[in-house]
Order: C-alpha cells, then structure tokens, then sequence
C-alpha cells in the first residue's frame, strides 16, 4: 500500500513533531507533539498503537520509521 507522509517540527528550539500518514484507501492517521531526542522520536498508547522513527542521512535529511494503529502495520521514508 502507497501514501504519503508529512512529518513538521515547529521550534527546532523544543523540538516536537507532528506526523501524518494518508495511505491510499484509508483515513488518515495523526500523532501529535511526539517529543524528539538524539535524532529519535517515538509514541505508544497500547501495545497495538504505536510509532517509532529516526532521522539518518547527511545532515539527518532523511526520515524512516514504523507504526501500527487500526490493525495497520507499516514502514514510511521521508526525504527533505
């Protein structure tokens, strides 16, 4: 299954993201204010709830990630 991801971080000062995956066919899915520390970011609210995601690259320009949510499992890349 394709979407897409959009992943905004607001105050790079008190860096929080903001993740949004639109897969085709299905309703979008949100996470907000996820906190991000050493180049990773992370949430879970039950054991079937979750994502979890890293920024890797030169000059961490990219994003990759897995999540579950609404019996959906899957992987997304962001490049800047």
């Amino acid at each position: 299954m394709r979407g897409d991801a959009e992943l905004t971080i607001e105050d790079w000062a008190d860096p929080r993201m903001d993740v949004t995956l639109t897969l085709e066919g299905l309703a979008v899915m949100t996470w907000v204010d996820l906190p991000v520390a050493d180049g990773r970011f992370s949430q879970q609210r039950r054991i079937d709830d979750y994502i979890w995601g890293e920024f890797y690259g030169r000059a961490a320009t990219e994003t990759g990630g897995v999540f579950e949510r609404g019996g959906i499992v899957g992987a997304f890349g962001v490049s800047r």
